[in-house]
């Protein structure tokens, strides 16, 4: 009887995983579909990008991880005398720590010391609006999506490899590489609609941000006695033509 219940028990909590996993897949793929939407008319490339990441490394660890398992050897052992680079590359690849480590000292160095610069400068009168910030934010923004895309082409292909050389594969494995390249994709999605959307807003909510605009009248109140049209309070973000986040890949 107890052996009965036990199998129940072990069915129902099985069926429970079942739908929670279905649940999730279904949430994530939505959120991709919405992200895809967002992105495919006037960000083709960006797509194009981020599922060319994936791909690359997809193809190249998961070919690695067959060989490894076939031979019943690491991965890293597969690239022979280049074991160390292999291994310094799959590091680099999802090592996350550092790669938020990256982007936060990309938004600290380029755009704190600007803050900075602008509020000191303003107690005399004599502050310019910040420069380049949106194109800083475009390559630490995008830098953390290529992050994200090729995390999750290493760790699904090295599964991939695996289960292609006979080797039990966890379905977790998959749905977890799936988020992170799905979270590129919200990632960049959400991106491209802050800086198309943003100036919209602005425009339309500018009235009631008067306090803002005073105080940054005073702060550039000598400075732009030179070139009035240089100081306006908004700094309109790069255009897709201008952006540097996927010319180079």
């Amino acid at each position: 009887m107890s052996d009965i219940l036990s199998h129940v028990a072990d069915s129902i909590e099985s069926h429970e995983q079942i739908f929670a996993r279905l649940i999730s897949v279904s949430i994530l793929a939505f959120a991709l579909y919405l992200s895809l939407r967002q992105l495919k008319d006037a960000h083709s490339r960006e797509i194009y990008a981020i599922w060319y990441v994936f791909s690359l490394f997809f193809v190249i660890f998961s070919g690695l991880a067959y060989i490894a398992t076939i031979k019943q050897i690491k991965v890293i052992a597969v690239c022979g005398e280049y074991a160390s680079t292999c291994r310094a590359m799959i590091g680099w690849l999802v090592n996350v720590n550092d790669e938020l480590i990256l982007v936060g000292s990309l938004f600290a160095i380029g755009i704190i010391p600007q803050l900075l610069t602008y509020f000191l400068s303003g107690l005399t009168g004599s502050a310019s609006p910040p420069k380049f910030v949106w194109h800083i934010e475009q390559i630490a923004v995008w830098s953390l999506i290529k992050f994200l895309a090729g995390f999750s082409g290493v760790t699904m292909g090295i599964t991939f490899g695996e289960f292609a050389a006979g080797k039990p594969s966890d379905f977790g494995v998959y749905l977890g590489g799936a988020m992170f390249v799905f979270g590129a994709f919200y990632l960049a999605a959400a991106e491209t609609w802050l800086r198309e959307g943003l100036p919209a807003l602005w425009r339309r909510y500018e009235a009631h941000l008067w306090p803002l605009a005073a105080i940054h009248r005073f702060f550039t109140r000598n400075a732009r006695k030179d070139s009035p049209e240089r100081f306006s309070l908004y700094v309109e973000p790069a255009t897709a033509q201008d952006s540097p986040r996927t010319e180079n890949l």
